[in-house]
């Protein structure tokens, strides 16, 4: 609880306009460092990476890297089914920190007439990166 409070404080403690400009140039590392959160970067990164790539992409073990909040939304929207179609999704939420040291999303993405939704682990704090290889179970449109 503790925690939570500090965190709290110290988000309200940035300036909007400052935590804008972090989201929108894709530097989420000081506001991440704000919330005594530590990102990976270079080497360490490189290694986290290599060994995430033992799990399916989209799991909790190896999110999927996208460029921000309009990142998962492009990936998510480029999922196609089975069928050809395109899958709806929601987000159901962060889930803390993932294997890359960053907050982590999770999705619903469910294909028309599917019975059970697939999870889908995302990670938005990876600037300017494009991930161009679809989730097991699905493929992936230009």
């Amino acid at each position: 609880m503790k925690f939570l409070i500090t965190a709290t404080l110290l988000a309200f403690s940035l300036s909007p306009s400052s935590a804008m400009a972090q989201e929108k140039d894709g530097d989420y590392s000081a506001l991440m460092a704000a919330l005594g959160m530590k990102q990976l970067n270079g080497e360490e990164l490189e290694q986290a990476i290599a060994e995430a790539e033992a799990f399916p992409l989209g799991s909790d073990r190896n999110p999927v890297r996208v460029d921000g909040p309009s990142g998962e939304r492009h990936y998510l929207s480029r999922l196609r089914c089975e069928d050809g179609q395109a899958p709806t999704f929601d987000r159901t939420g962060n889930v803390g920190t993932g294997v890359f040291g960053n907050i982590v999303d999770l999705y619903s993405v469910r294909c028309t007439g599917g019975l059970e939704a697939t999870d889908v682990f995302m990670d938005m704090y990876h600037r300017k990166y494009k991930e161009n290889r679809p989730i097991p179970g699905f493929v992936l449109a230009p």
